[in-house]
């Protein structure tokens, strides 16, 4: 699991580019992987996941070179350890906001004597040499700390030097929300690529990686100018609309 797409990319230097997914569907999941993209963070804070759909997810991801990540509910190490435990490669932890909080998430994601993930990783033990996951286990899984509010801004320094904390992850609508006090993600402010650059600059500062959400594709380039090694571009829930949407009024169009 460790030679997946995303991981060849970040070893290479290279930025990563992945799928959201929302839509509780191992078929979309698989349209998805077809996509050409290199990882799928499978939502299950705000998607419409639950625990089973995501452990059939990732069994039907098995044997792709998708690189599977899964954005938990909560920093609550029982689903944590379970979503790993079911074959995630990487974790996406909402609502980081102190340092203290990110040692709990990232006590959750690790082995001891490191942290305190409990063993039992089924998914990984069936598709995978059991030893060759447990040795590499904890140093890569990517544990990836959202930063998505004012504190979690203020604290960003302070959060990205968590020992064995893999990356932060911007939750661009919420940090919009808690320092701009407006639901329309401003891209073009000044400000607000502050703010973006400054988390990137403290990611990689302590040598971990820099991620976001992108709401907007054409924001991109900005984003990896600013640093950022791992784009999440839409979900398959926009996708799905937006090319219904634009097939009807192709045909509409047409037919006037």
């Amino acid at each position: 699991m460790w030679r997946t797409n995303l991981f060849q990319k970040l070893d290479a230097g290279k930025t990563g580019i992945c799928g959201w997914m929302s839509i509780p569907s191992p078929w979309t999941a698989e349209i998805m992987a077809r996509a050409g993209f290199d990882g799928l963070a499978i939502d299950m804070q705000h998607g419409l996941m639950d625990y089973e759909t995501v452990v059939d997810i990732l069994r039907g991801l098995h044997g792709t070179d998708i690189t599977p990540i899964v954005r938990v509910p909560w920093n609550e190490p029982s689903i944590i350890m379970k979503s790993l435990d079911a074959g995630a490669a990487g974790i996406v932890c909402p609502m980081i906001n102190t340092r203290a909080e990110a040692e709990v998430f990232v006590s959750a994601c690790l082995y001891a004597p490191e942290g305190c993930r409990s063993y039992g990783p089924y998914g990984p033990n069936l598709r995978y040499d059991r030893n060759a996951y447990f040795e590499a286990a904890n140093d890569r899984i990517l544990s990836l700390a959202m930063i998505e509010t004012r504190e979690a801004l203020e604290n960003v320094e302070d959060i990205a030097s968590t020992p064995k904390l893999r990356g932060l992850f911007v939750g661009p609508k919420d940090l919009t929300i808690s320092t701009m006090e407006q639901s329309t993600i401003p891209w073009a402010d000044k400000v607000f690529q502050n703010h973006l650059k400054r988390i990137a600059d403290a990611a990689h500062a302590n040598g971990i990686l820099a991620c976001t959400h992108v709401a907007d594709p054409n924001q991109s380039a900005m984003l990896a100018e600013l640093g950022y090694d791992i784009l999440f571009p839409g979900d398959d829930t926009k996708i799905l609309a937006s090319g219904a949407q634009a097939l009807v009024q192709t045909v509409q169009n047409q037919i006037v």
